[in-house]
């Protein structure tokens, strides 16, 4: 039925897969198309086959991780949340397949899935270099950095391979790492495109000086768990799921795996900071017991990474400082902007041209929570201030000079 469907659309519209592309002096035209339409067919049995199964198994998968973890959440997560996603689901799902295929361990499969729902919103990529971790005196352990939201990965390359081994690809490619790695090292972040009251946001940066630049500086590694934040999705990294991680990301790219790359051959894999990666396969992903919290990121381009905190449930800067008056549900994947307090349009009374967003609740599961950096913390004999509540003016000034980073 799939080829008589495949066929029938064919004939009625030679031009239906490639729309007659050209790129770089090559024409996709209805004679490449039925050229790789015959090829498809040859395998079509076997693909055709093994998709259906690998769909199949996914689904029961993914149905197994709602069913543990997000319980009276299920519609919605089928229905998936536009800019978020299940920190470790495919890569758990892709663990659970392989035990269901097996006779025996099938019956353990669910040891696999995370122990909390690791729901979170994703991250910028720009400005990894001011991520980047560093050996310690011994060239033993990474610390001082990680992409994550809790630096479980401190290195970029194997950041860029965990994402491609969480689809379930079977083989992937390493130059695509290796590259994505290269360039994301000193994008810039975006600046900001409206205009700026410089004179407060001058009184904004003595402020923040004071009460933000201590933790939200360039390769602050330090993981923070008195925020008050959920932690959910610290938790999402279980002792099988980090051993398998490490062991997948070794075998596709090891300190003697050797790729191709801009016409010469290199060792993506063979050290990190000048230090040799053999004999290290523990470091790929750190520890459990080193990042149960949260790192502080800087804050380069922070006006275009709204909502805000790691799961993305405090729509603007104006709320992260003025907790009071976060909002338990808001508008979310809206394109227009507000400029005043610092976050895509939020509030579902506020006009647009255009039928964007989302109704996003935080009050649906405990990880979805949007408390935490609203309280002001002590650290050694300095107080930080978080809640702003009792100065809006200074939250202004902070959000105005935010504006200029």
């Amino acid at each position: 039925k799939l080829l008589d469907a495949l066929d029938a659309t064919h004939q009625q519209s030679p031009n239906y897969f490639y729309n007659n592309y050209q790129s770089a002096g090559r024409n996709f035209d209805a004679a490449y198309e039925a050229a790789q339409i015959a090829l498809f067919k040859k395998t079509a049995g076997q693909t055709v086959k093994k998709y259906a199964q690998r769909v199949e198994a996914e689904y029961e998968g993914f149905g197994a991780l709602i069913a543990k973890n997000y319980p009276g959440l299920e519609s919605a997560m089928i229905a998936g949340f536009p800019g978020m996603a299940d920190a470790t689901g495919l890569s758990a799902i892709n663990g659970y397949i392989g035990l269901r295929s097996k006779p025996i361990l099938k019956w353990f499969a669910g040891i696999v899935l995370p122990p909390e729902p690791g729901i979170t919103d994703f991250m910028s990529v720009w400005e990894q270099d001011k991520r980047l971790a560093s050996w310690d005196e011994s060239h033993k352990r990474l610390i001082n950095g990680g992409g994550q939201w809790n630096g479980n990965i401190p290195m970029p390359i194997y950041r860029n391979l965990v994402a491609m081994l969480t689809l379930g690809l079977e083989q992937t490619d390493v130059r695509v790492a290796a590259f994505a790695e290269e360039l994301l090292d000193g994008l810039p972040a975006s600046p900001y495109p409206f205009a700026v009251d410089v004179a407060l946001a001058k009184k904004g940066q003595d402020l923040f000086a004071e009460h933000c630049a201590d933790c939200h500086q360039p390769k602050n590694g330090k993981v923070y768990d008195n925020l008050g934040t959920s932690m959910k999705r610290a938790y999402v990294v279980g002792a099988v799921l980090n051993y398998a991680a490490r062991k997948g990301l070794y075998d596709n790219c090891s300190p003697d795996t050797t790729i191709r790359l801009y016409n010469k051959d290199i060792k993506p894999c063979a050290e990190f900071d000048g230090v040799s990666l053999a004999g290290k396969k523990d470091l790929l992903m750190s520890p459990n017991s080193e990042h149960h919290g949260y790192n502080a990121r800087p804050m380069s381009g922070v006006w275009a990474q709204a909502p805000y905190l790691h799961n993305g449930t405090v729509p603007t800067v104006y709320h992260l400082l003025v907790p009071d008056e976060r909002p338990v549900s808001f508008v979310k994947s809206r394109l227009d902007y507000d400029q005043k307090l610092l976050g895509f349009s939020w509030n579902s009374q506020q006009t647009s041209d255009k039928e964007e967003g989302y109704v996003f609740q935080t009050n649906a599961v405990p990880a979805l929570s949007n408390k935490g950096h609203d309280k002001d913390i002590v650290e050694g004999k300095k107080t930080y201030r978080l809640n702003w509540s009792g100065d809006k003016d200074g939250a202004f000034a902070i959000i105005e000079y935010l504006k200029t980073l």
